[in-house]
């Protein structure tokens, strides 16, 4: 009698286990027998992306790609669950095909960019695929609640700051000067300072009470749909006073107390 102990692992599922038999004294006398092994495990998930290999990969907006799930598991998958950055995905979510093993993204947005992941269930547990990272290129869009008010002294200048999102990173800046409501925007030829995805202005000469500075970025993708808009308001003299009342009186004088006129701050925090 002869025996084998071995620890199955999910490759070793559905391969034949033989065991032959022969005495040396009989050449040619070979008995064997074999089982098929039968090896259960948690679902072994892959990702690929648009028929390629899973890894980065990157789409441009407006476009579609197609994660497929490969499993492979014993007993078979019963549930197949699609993950963005973490979050599990439902059918109504971006208007997308998906189907148990294949998800198909349209229309691509920035929104869609991150991390997509497979779960696939069965009767021994959740076996979770490696992450595949899409990048997706979209033209420049305004940082949000970033800064949009500034201050500064008559006839002196103030920086104004233009933040974006944006993928690929590379960025020119187009600036102009609205000082009206009912005028148009002017161009602002002179030259801007970039850091990456923020953009500089230095505005001179301030003497409008208020003026209206635009911020246009571009990228390969395209140029930005909406530009992002800043109010810069002129430190001038304050308003009249007002709610005087006079107090305090001595045979020498008396005082004033009165509310001054509005002033902006110079804060530029």
């Amino acid at each position: 009698v002869s025996t084998v102990s071995l620890t199955p692992e999910p490759g070793d599922h559905g391969v034949p286990l033989v065991c032959k038999a022969y005495s040396p004294n009989l050449p040619g006398s070979v008995l064997h027998d074999q089982i098929t092994l039968a090896v259960h495990f948690v679902p072994v998930a892959t990702i690929s992306i648009s028929g390629g290999a899973g890894g980065d990969a990157g789409v441009r907006e407006g476009g579609a790609v197609t994660f497929t799930c490969h499993l492979k598991a014993n007993p078979k998958v019963y549930n197949v669950t699609w993950f963005h950055n973490g979050r599990p995905l439902r059918r109504q979510d971006w208007g997308k095909q998906m189907t148990n093993t294949t998800l198909r993204l349209r229309n691509v947005t920035a929104a869609m960019r991150g991390l997509y992941t497979c779960v696939g269930s069965n009767l021994e547990g959740d076996g979770q695929s490696n992450a595949v990272n899409l990048n997706v290129e979209f033209s420049p869009v305004c940082e949000e609640n970033q800064r949009d008010e500034y201050v500064g002294p008559r006839g002196g200048s103030v920086t104004i700051a233009c933040s974006v999102v944006a993928y690929p990173t590379s960025l020119t800046f187009t600036w102009a000067l609205k000082r009206t409501p009912e005028t148009p925007p002017v161009r602002l030829h002179s030259v801007g300072r970039e850091e990456g995805l923020t953009g500089h202005y230095t505005l001179s000469r301030l003497e409008e009470e208020s003026v209206e500075v635009w911020c246009w970025a571009q990228n390969a993708v395209g140029a930005q749909a909406s530009p992002c808009k800043f109010t810069v308001y002129t430190q001038g003299r304050p308003g009249p006073v007002s709610s005087c009342r006079v107090g305090n009186h001595t045979a020498s004088g008396f005082m004033v107390h009165c509310v001054s006129g509005p002033l902006r701050s110079m804060n530029t925090e």
